[in-house]
């Protein structure tokens, strides 16, 4: 099933932006909505008129207009980017994506993998919810959550890894309103940055991790078991839990 959504360059998630640190960053930008709208650079330390928030450091970005984003971020580490107008509708039909700014030694790693994690409410004909866009019930009852989960942009997505392999995960919540409450299978994740900030390795003993909405979160995974083995990241909702994503041993690669 697929599901009408709006897009940042034809994708949802929008691009995967990486930089080097002390690199500058130019992002020219057309709006082909037909609402007014602007991005915002999530957790980014840089200049207010760059900083994409309407009514406070710009003015919108109308229907049809451009404007260039243009700046240098100060800071390494996982980031996100995202509309600031109507951020309750654009946002939930899919206007978002992924920073990363690149430490200027970057950690070794055999794989460096971005999972943005995002629940949709979608009807019976598995398109958006239209009705419950704006709803002011749910506004004042913790905000509006969605009744499916993805991870780039899709329902259980795969991905393949190696045993042995050192991997990078990044996680990022875009979930309009949800907490996430995670655990993995099969492997002990090693937290290293948190919303950007790197922490010291902290090993996640078969504790959830919880992502509230727009956290980010870096992870190491030793990657130790047999091919056809899998390692799951679960989503847990109240005591009920669901394979979310999977990282799938594949015998047919080897690592070098």
């Amino acid at each position: 099933m697929q599901t009408a959504v709006w897009q940042y360059n034809q994708q949802t998630p929008g691009p995967v932006i990486r930089i080097k640190q002390g690199e500058t960053l130019k992002v020219p930008f057309t709006n082909k909505l037909v609402q007014p709208t602007s991005i915002h650079w999530h957790g980014l330390r840089i200049a207010n008129r760059m900083d994409g928030v309407p009514g406070m450091t710009q003015p919108v970005i109308e229907p049809g207009a451009e404007f260039l984003y243009e700046f240098t971020p100060p800071d390494a580490g996982t980031f996100w980017y995202h509309t600031h107008n109507r951020s309750w509708e654009q946002l939930a039909r899919g206007l978002h994506g992924v920073l990363i700014v690149e430490e200027k030694e970057p950690i070794v790693v055999d794989q460096d993998l971005v999972w943005v994690i995002d629940d949709w409410r979608i009807d019976k004909n598995g398109n958006i919810e239209e009705s419950s866009l704006g709803d002011l019930h749910d506004w004042a009852h913790g905000g509006r959550m969605g009744n499916l989960l993805t991870v780039n942009g899709k329902s259980r997505p795969e991905f393949p890894v190696v045993s042995g392999e050192r991997i990078r995960l990044r996680l990022v919540n875009v979930a309009n309103a949800r907490t996430m409450t995670l655990r993995f299978t099969q492997v002990t994740p090693q937290a290293i940055a948190i919303d950007g900030q790197p922490i010291n390795p902290t090993p996640l003993h078969n504790s959830a991790l919880i992502l509230a909405p727009g956290q980010r979160i870096d992870l190491i995974l030793d990657m130790s078991l047999k091919p056809g083995q899998r390692s799951d990241m679960e989503f847990f909702s109240g005591d009920e839990g669901m394979v979310a994503a999977s990282l799938v041993y594949d015998s047919h690669k080897v690592v070098r």
